[in-house]
């Protein structure tokens, strides 16, 4: 099996070890491919995002290219062998609609172009499949059907039938078989339209069905459904299996023999039950935290929990150069979470630590090419002999070598620590946590609640001497440090969470509101913090310091609303006259930061992002008070981790529970594609209106006018942003109505910048 991204083409074994790679950009200077499909003589046919195609024998040797045929993109391939004629049919779609390319071969299996066949101005393409010398199309607007051997140019040859029905799928069988929508339903068809059976099934995300060796399978995105089928009398289905998948979605399913592979969504695939990394896929789907590093290349952090609580799989990201570099914890190998090609497989690399029960909710830049992040919850186990400890709230790795540097615990530094049974009297395990990881002039600086063991709520590592000194609470009821900031004088700022002790008579433990520390390595009270947001004791989340007009301000997000303050003599100075955002309900995790031009960015893990600017004194607010969510934005999700900011290109990293999101901020010019800095993009094109909500246009320049038009030029819908780089458009016309399905064109006007233009296709079935 195969698979592809960018110009290579990658060659698996179905035990799902890597056999080979090949370049074909390289080979033959070809790249985006986005396709591939085997023909009746082993032939290799690799299909570019541009139309583009490159007919290779099994070697990889280039034996044509088909680069005249002015498609936008190929569909899917099929071949037919009869007594008269060996062919091979491609659906392809353009700017004229939907089609088929015809391929004659001859003896010696090479095949020559022989016409192209216009089926439809609007249908969007489904599925394609050939039975006893019939091809069937399936579109959205209906099946066709015709005889190959007749005049495939002429509209007469096609017959066209359940043009009332949502088509989901096709697949051959002795007849056809056909999956479309009925009500709440997913009913399995035969060309006639007669149910075989009703399947209920949410219709909404199914994704494909295949047939093999008597049993049916049908992929969702969420799960993967196994039916017997009973051939004797009239057909039956008897459900044997449902494979969910947690966490992530499915994306495509092929049967070979008895393997049955199913893709993963960014993450690699499974051969039955076994998961495998992918070469440039991120293994896991959320992240907790996020860095960008000195070279520009992005580095993020993930635990992703189970309903119980527990631990479903983790992962370290360093996206450099376009690759997806995965480092995985040796026990998510061990216990078959993972497959990994290799041990020296440089993109799946296996790093031996104890992972943590909770979140890791930090990362930072050590060095150069070396990265600290936080492991959480990591129950005390002494070292096994003399091998080095693998138990550790902060882990280092070097991102040259692949390899773990340092993994810190209370053990090899004598500061950090855990649960000693001060929360709870029965709780002795040095339970340790990190909650937030600072790197400033060659040190790190470690919160570090529940530390009962030494007492140190705050550690502080020095780079350079290899040496740990650590904050000590003393008498003072500060064990849930959660944010951390350092100002221009090296002042150390934290924030605590207030809660008492979880022992049957509780009893104060973390007081809350916010400590600096001083010469003496004390946790020190500012003398007016009753003004902080939510009161002296109230519970704060993060903070972080923005420069602005050549002074300081502390930036604090409380339970109760956020306030930025400036601080005199020991005195807080409130910039704004009430609490920010004060209607909105702040927890654990909840995150504010700087960015390079001193706005404000608050991540949540429930309602998106908002950010305060930090012209007019922070009294305006971009794009609006209501901030970016996943509905009128690209941000993936609205439960979002943290944040991390590029001051050269602009670009904002979000870590979410649903990936990774790169937005572009106003601060900054647009940053073009370097390839074609004058293209429009599309986050999903072809935009099918009963799949996708809107669809977000980028790589715009602030200020431009975007004009949605047919192919004659008629302008259709004009949509026009002051503050964004990106646009959303829901796929309706001036006039609030859904265009019909078809190829449109975006473009932008703006006085000040290069207009952009490019095409989309629209699929309408609602």
């Amino acid at each position: 099996m195969v698979s592809v991204y960018g110009s290579f083409i990658l060659e698996y074994d179905y035990d799902g070890d890597l056999l080979g790679k090949i370049d074909l950009k390289k080979k033959h200077n070809s790249s985006d491919i986005v396709l591939l499909e085997i023909d009746l003589f082993d032939n290799i046919w690799a299909f570019s995002d541009n139309g583009g195609i490159y007919v290779m024998d099994d070697e990889y040797n280039l034996r044509r290219n088909f680069d005249y045929l002015g498609v936008d993109k190929i569909e899917s391939c099929i071949g037919h062998d009869s007594s008269e004629s060996i062919d091979f049919f491609c659906s392809y779609m353009d700017e004229s609609g939907l089609g088929i390319l015809h391929f004659l071969y001859s003896d010696n299996g090479m095949p020559t172009y022989i016409d192209y066949y216009q089926i439809s101005e609007s249908a969007g393409y489904i599925d394609m499949e050939l039975v006893n010398n019939y091809i069937y199309l399936a579109t959205t607007d209906g099946m066709y059907e015709a005889d190959i051997d007749s005049n495939l140019k002429f509209m007469s040859s096609w017959n066209v039938y359940l043009q009332e029905e949502y088509i989901l799928g096709l697949e051959k069988t002795n007849d056809i078989l056909i999956a479309i929508q009925t009500d709440d339903y997913i009913d399995i068809v035969d060309k006639t339209g007669d149910t075989i059976h009703s399947i209920d099934e949410d219709y909404n995300h199914f994704l494909d069905f295949k047939i093999a060796d008597s049993n049916l399978y049908l992929l969702f995105e969420d799960k993967l459904l196994s039916y017997e089928i009973n051939q004797s009398g009239s057909i039956s289905f008897i459900l044997l299996s449902s494979e969910n998948l947690e966490n992530s979605s499915y994306n495509l399913l092929s049967i070979n023999g008895d393997n049955v592979l199913t893709s993963i969504n960014n993450q690699g695939f499974i051969i039955n039950t076994d998961k495998h990394v992918i070469t440039n896929t991120p293994s896991i789907i959320g992240y907790n935290a996020i860095t960008l590093l000195e070279d520009g290349s992005i580095a993020a952090v993930g635990t992703i929990l189970n309903e119980d609580e527990s631990v479903y799989s983790a992962g370290l990201l360093h996206y450099k150069n376009q690759m997806f570099i995965n480092y995985i914890p040796k026990t998510r190998i061990d216990d078959g979470m993972y497959k990994v090609d290799s041990e020296d497989d440089f993109y799946v690399i296996s790093i031996n630590y104890r992972l943590g029960e909770k979140y890791s909710r930090s990362i930072v830049e050590v060095k150069k090419n070396h990265i600290a992040f936080s492991n959480s919850g990591v129950p005390y186990a002494p070292p096994v002999d003399s091998e080095p400890s693998i138990n550790g709230g902060v882990i280092i790795v070097d991102l040259t070598s692949g390899l773990i540097e340092n993994i810190f615990n209370s053990d090899n530094t004598q500061t950090l620590g855990g649960l000693n049974g001060i929360n709870n009297s029965t709780e002795y395990g040095n339970y340790i946590v990190v909650n937030e990881i600072l790197s400033a002039d060659g040190k790190l600086y470690i919160l570090n609640p529940h530390n009962e063991l030494y007492g140190n709520t705050l550690s502080i590592y020095n780079i350079s001497n290899n040496s740990w000194e650590g904050v000590n609470v003393e008498t003072n009821n500060l064990y849930l440090p959660q944010g951390l900031a350092i100002d221009q004088n090296n002042q150390i700022w934290i924030g605590f969470e207030n809660s008492e002790t979880d022992n049957s008579i509780p009893l104060p433990y973390s007081d809350g509101g916010i400590r600096f520390v001083d010469e003496n390595n004390q946790f020190i009270e500012v003398d007016n913090d009753e003004i902080l947001v939510g009161g002296e004791e109230s519970s704060i989340w993060s903070v972080d310091i923005c420069d602005y007009n050549d002074f300081e301000i502390l930036w604090v997000l409380g339970a109760e609303g956020v306030q930025g303050y400036t601080i005199f003599q020991n005195q807080f100075s409130a910039i704004s006259s009430m609490n920010l955002f004060s209607e909105i309900p702040f927890y654990e995790g909840d995150r504010i930061k700087c960015d390079y031009n001193s706005n404000v960015w608050i991540t949540t893990t429930h309602s998106g992002v908002r950010t305060i600017l930090a012209n007019n004194n922070y009294t305006e607010y971009w794009p609006s008070y209501e901030g970016m969510t996943s509905k009128n934005s690209g941000l993936l999700s609205d439960v979002v981790y943290d944040i991390d900011f590029n001051s050269s290109s602009g670009e904002v990293y979000l870590a979410t529970d649903k990936g990774i999101s790169i937005l572009r901020s106003p601060f900054s010019d647009v940053v073009y594609n370097s390839r074609n800095k004058h293209e429009v993009y599309f986050n999903v094109n072809p935009f099918i209106t009963s799949k996708h909500e809107n669809v977000l246009i980028s790589n715009i320049p602030i200020g431009s006018t975007v004009l949605i038009m047919d192919l004659d030029g008629r302008v259709l819908r004009r949509i026009k942003e002051d503050d964004f780089t990106q646009y959303i458009w829901d796929g309706k016309d001036s006039n609030g109505r859904y265009l019909n399905s078809g190829i449109y064109i975006v473009a932008s006007k703006n006085e000040n910048n290069q207009n952009t233009i490019s095409k989309i296709a629209i699929i309408r079935d609602n």
